[in-house]
C-alpha cells in the first residue's frame, strides 16, 4: 500500500475507531452504554452472539422468536461468537468484528479507486464523500443517514458486503477476471448481507465481458448461494417485502426537493459529473455511473423488505460509484481554483460531518448494573436452550446478556424480518395476565421459566397469583422473580 493510501487508512481509522470504541457496550460506573445508530440494533446482534457462544452447535432457531427458523444473516454474528469462545468479551468480540471489515473496506476501495486511475487527491475524496455522507437533518422528512453512523456501526454485515464488493470491482478492473476464491466469496455474501450480495453479483455479471465468463460467475456464485437464499426466503418471504414506492419515502413532497434535502449538493453533482464523464470516459459511464443510477431509480420505485427505510441498503452502492464520478469533478476544481475544490468540498460533507459530530456525543445507557445482575442470575439457574417468557423492550437483558430464547422480542425487528407476530403478542399477554388459556399456552410454546421484573409489568397486567400457583420461585430479588414452570420442572 502507498504511503499516501497508508495515511489516508489512518485518518479514517481514528474517525471510526472512538465511535466503536464508545457506542460497543462502554462501562461507565457499572452501567454499560451505547448510541445513535447503534443503540438499536446492538441489543439485536449480541443477542445473537451470546446465543451462539453458548451452545454446542450453532443453532438455526430464532433466539427472538421461539420456534421460528433463523433466517436474519447471522455470519458476522456467527464469527463474534467463536472470539467469546477464544475468550474475548463481548464488548471485544463485537469491537473486533465492527474494525476488522471497516478498515478491510477502506484499503480495497482505495486499491479500487487506483486501478481507475483516481490521483490520490481524488481517492481520498471519493472515500470521504462516501463515509461523511448524509442528509441535511435539520430539515423535515430526511431519511438519509450518515455512512458510518448509520449504516456501518450499526450493520457490520455491510462493512463486509460493501469490501466483498470493492474487491470484484478491484479485480475485474486489475485482472479482468474472476478466481474462484472471488466466486465463493461473494457467493457466501447472503449469510452476511442479503443486500450486498443482490448488487456484487449483479454488477459482476454486468462488468464481466464474454458471455461465457458472466454465466460462469452467474451460476457458479447461485451454486453457493442457493441454499442460504432458500433458507432465508422460504421462511421469511412475503407479500410485504415487494412494494411500489413512491420515490423511496418522499410521501407528498415534491421529489427533487427530497433528494436535495437528502443528498444535498451531491446529488445535483453527481448528475454534472456523471454527464462530464459520458463525454469523456464511455467505458467508465457504462460500467460504473450507469449502474448507479439504475440502482438508485429502482430504489425509488421498489421496496424490497416490510421496511421502506432499508432500500438505503441497496442505495448506498450506487452512492459509493456516484462518489468515484464527483471525485473526480471536484478534483479538477481544485486544479482551477483551489478555494473552489475547498469549498465544495465543505458543503458537500458538512451534512455529515454534522452527524458525525453528533454521533460522538451519544452515550446512551443499554444495560444498568441491575440488568447485569440478572443476566448473571438467569445464566447460572437455566440452561443456553431454556425457553424463556419475557417483555418485547429491544434491550431486555435476558436475551441480550444471556442470549436466552425467548417467546416474542422486540417488534421492530420481527416486523423487518417478516415475522407475522400479531397471535403470537395476543398469546403472551394472555399468559402475563394469566388466561383461562395461559397454562395450555406455556405448554404449547414449552416454555421453561417467566421473567417478571419491572420490564415486563411495564408492558402487561400481571397476575402473580397465577404464577405462584403454577410456577417454583427460582429467582427472587428487588427488581422482580424469576419463576420456573411447574410442569417444565417436573419433566426436568
Amino acid at each position: 500500500m502507498k504511503k499516501p493510501d497508508s495515511l489516508i487508512l489512518i485518518f479514517f481509522a481514528f474517525l471510526i475507531g472512538p465511535l466503536i470504541w464508545h457506542h460497543n457496550f462502554l462501562e461507565l460506573s457499572g452501567v454499560l452504554y451505547s448510541g445513535g445508530g447503534s443503540w438499536g440494533d446492538l441489543a439485536l446482534h449480541a443477542t445473537y452472539i451470546n446465543h451462539f457462544s453458548q451452545l454446542k452447535w450453532p443453532s438455526f432457531e430464532s433466539p427472538i422468536y421461539a420456534g421460528q427458523a433463523n433466517t436474519y444473516p447471522l455470519m458476522i454474528d456467527l464469527v463474534a461468537s467463536f472470539l467469546i469462545r477464544l475468550g474475548f468479551s463481548l464488548r471485544w468480540s463485537m469491537i473486533l468484528t465492527s474494525l476488522a471489515p471497516i478498515l478491510a473496506f477502506i484499503y480495497i476501495a482505495l486499491k479500487f479507486f487506483g486501478v481507475l486511475g483516481l490521483s490520490v487527491r481524488e481517492r481520498g475524496l471519493a472515500l470521504g464523500l462516501f463515509l461523511v455522507s448524509g442528509g441535511l437533518i435539520f430539515l423535515p422528512n430526511v431519511h438519509w443517514v450518515n455512512t458510518i453512523s448509520g449504516l456501518l456501526l450499526p450493520q457490520r454485515g455491510l462493512a463486509v458486503g460493501l469490501a466483498i464488493f470493492c474487491w470484484i470491482l478491484y479485480r475485474l478492473y486489475d485482472h479482468r477476471r474472476l478466481e474462484i476464491l472471488d466466486v465463493v466469496g461473494v457467493g457466501l455474501l447472503p449469510m452476511f448481507h442479503i443486500h450486498s450480495f443482490l448488487v456484487t453479483l449483479v454488477l459482476g455479471v454486468w462488468l464481466l465481458d464474454k458471455v461465457r465468463d458472466k454465466l460462469l460467475f452467474f451460476f457458479g456464485v447461485m451454486a453457493i448461494a442457493s441454499p442460504q437464499l432458500w433458507w432465508q426466503f422460504s421462511n421469511s418471504f412475503h407479500q410485504g417485502f415487494i412494494q411500489y414506492i413512491w420515490w423511496w419515502q418522499a410521501g407528498s413532497e415534491l421529489p427533487i426537493w427530497y433528494w436535495l434535502k437528502n443528498w444535498g449538493l451531491f446529488g445535483p453533482v453527481a448528475i454534472i459529473s456523471s454527464i462530464r464523464i459520458w463525454r469523456t470516459d464511455r467505458d467508465m459511464f457504462l460500467k460504473l455511473l450507469l449502474p448507479s443510477w439504475v440502482i438508485f431509480l429502482i430504489s425509488n420505485f421498489v421496496s424490497f423488505q416490510p421496511n421502506h427505510f432499508d432500500n438505503i441498503k441497496f442505495l448506498i452502492f450506487g452512492y459509493l460509484l456516484l462518489s468515484i464520478g464527483v471525485a473526480k469533478w471536484v478534483g479538477q476544481q481544485f486544479t482551477k481554483n483551489r478555494f473552489v475544490g475547498f469549498f465544495l468540498t465543505a458543503v458537500l460533507t458538512f451534512p455529515g460531518a454534522l452527524e458525525l459530530k453528533d454521533e460522538y456525543g451519544y452515550h446512551w445507557p443499554i444495560a444498568t448494573p441491575d440488568d447485569q445482575m440478572l443476566a448473571k442470575f438467569v445464566k447460572k439457574y437455566t440452561l443456553p436452550s431454556d425457553l424463556i417468557l419475557t417483555s418485547d423492550q429491544h434491550n431486555h437483558p435476558v436475551p441480550m446478556l444471556t442470549g436466552r430464547p425467548i417467546v416474542m422480542g422486540y417488534k421492530g425487528w420481527l416486523w423487518t424480518h417478516g415475522i407475522n407476530y400479531q397471535g403470537r403478542e395476543l398469546d403472551v399477554n394472555n399468559i402475563f395476565s394469566g388466561q383461562k388459556s395461559a397454562l395450555q399456552l406455556m405448554k404449547d410454546y414449552q416454555i421453561k421459566y417467566v421473567l417478571v421484573s419491572d420490564f415486563e409489568r411495564e408492558k402487561f397486567q400481571i397476575n402473580d397469583q397465577f404464577f405462584e400457583d403454577n410456577s417454583f420461585q427460582v429467582i427472587s430479588y428487588e427488581g422482580g422473580r424469576l419463576y420456573q414452570f411447574r410442569e417444565a420442572a417436573e419433566i426436568n
